[in-house]
């Protein structure tokens, strides 16, 4: 019985800290990789490679 609740709350701790430290990677990678430009009336939004353009007040 004993040895049970230790198990269970190994794997809890285990699994949530799995869940928090791929949290913070995919918000870490996902920082570095995004960059903003602004032109005008145009914002350029490139997010892994990928650029999207914006137009202001259309």
């Amino acid at each position: 019985m004993k040895k049970t609740i230790i198990r269970t709350i190994a794997t809890l701790t285990l699994v949530t800290a799995t869940v928090l430290a791929t949290a913070y990677l995919t918000y870490r990678a996902t920082m570095q990789n995004i960059q903003v430009e602004v032109a005008r009336d145009t914002v350029y939004l490139t997010v892994f490679g990928q650029t999207d353009e914006y137009v202001i007040g259309e």
